[in-house]
């Protein structure tokens, strides 16, 4: 509805701005030259106000980047939101099999990028796993390697034992080997009230 009222809007603008001109000779001069202006600055302005419309749609949606030729190295995400929403946006080719996306910060593997005129687009889901802070990543990939923890969970336990073992305490690990489980019996006993 949106980009059909943008072309009835330029369409209706242009009707109006060549609708004198569209007169017979004899009927045009009994038009008054302020009407002629007035229809035509009428139509200028239902013209505008189409493109104008049309211009923020393609900013808003970053179709904009589709208008502009397309350069090496420089790939185009049709990023698909959960919801559906799809946001147009570039990103590059930071390494081998890795693409790189400054406006979301985020980092994917390279699988397929297809072919749409002059532009190379991926097609790339929010559920993809592909991460949001590079910085993070990073930060997760050198405790990694150097110093050998698997999360930051452990990064954080592993501070605060060294912390508390410098004061003079012992932080001690939970147990979690036993379950609590019942039995249908026991189930039954506790149903009619008595201990178990």
């Amino acid at each position: 509805m949106y980009v059909g009222l943008m072309i009835v809007l330029v369409l209706a603008g242009s009707f109006c701005m060549g609708f004198c001109g569209l007169l017979f000779g004899e009927i045009q001069a009994y038009v008054p030259l302020m009407f002629r202006f007035l229809m035509f600055m009428f139509g200028l302005t239902l013209v505008i106000v189409g493109m104008m419309m049309l211009i923020i749609r393609i900013k808003k949606i970053g179709a904009d980047h589709l208008i502009a030729p397309g350069r090496p190295g420089s790939i185009l995400w049709f990023y698909i939101y959960g919801d559906g929403e799809v946001r147009i946006t570039p990103a590059m080719r930071a390494g081998e099999m890795q693409l790189y996306n400054p406006d979301m910060e985020a980092q994917v593997i390279d699988v397929k990028t297809y072919s749409l005129g002059d532009h190379k687009v991926r097609f790339v889901p929010e559920v993809l796993g592909h991460a949001v802070d590079m910085d993070y990543i990073l930060y997760a990939n050198v405790l990694k390697t150097k110093y050998g923890f698997e999360n930051l969970r452990e990064v954080r336990d592993d501070w605060r034992a060294n912390l508390l073992k410098k004061v003079g305490f012992k932080l001690t690990k939970p147990i979690i080997d036993k379950e609590n489980f019942i039995s249908g019996a026991e189930l039954k006993k506790a149903s009619q009230g008595e201990i178990i």
